[in-house]
């Protein structure tokens, strides 16, 4: 059963999109998992980007990048500057994740400058 993310969106069979066709006698070709992981990553990765949100796609390019997640692993040090407040590692977690930060549209004002955010904590 091939579903996207166990939702109720069919995937198209790994067979008619990664590898060329074959006959109905014809074996496909013997693969490292190493590969399929590759393929299918790519594959799902491509189904994902074509029905998420420009800012979501985004969000997730800035988080494969290098090092990017390096700021959850720091071990809270205060004398380097290396201690989030409870309320402020929340925040950052809630960005990370993606989760709105504000419940409407008229609570998003930013905390620093007073103007108007969206619900994901973002200037507009």
């Amino acid at each position: 059963d091939w579903r996207l993310f166990g939702g109720a969106t069919p995937m198209v069979p790994f067979r008619s999109t990664l590898l060329p066709p074959m006959g109905p006698r014809e074996r496909a070709p013997l693969l490292l998992q190493s590969t399929w992981s590759t393929l299918s990553s790519a594959h799902l990765t491509e189904q994902w980007d074509a029905v998420v949100a420009p800012r979501e796609r985004f969000r997730r390019q800035c988080q494969a990048q290098p090092h990017a997640a390096a700021w959850l692993m720091a071990p809270p040090c205060e004398a380097l500057g290396l201690l989030f407040a409870p309320s402020d590692f929340q925040l950052l977690c809630r960005r990370w994740l993606g989760v709105n930060l504000f419940p409407s549209l008229e609570a998003a004002l930013c905390p620093a400058c007073g103007s108007q955010g969206d619900v994901q904590g973002d200037h507009v």
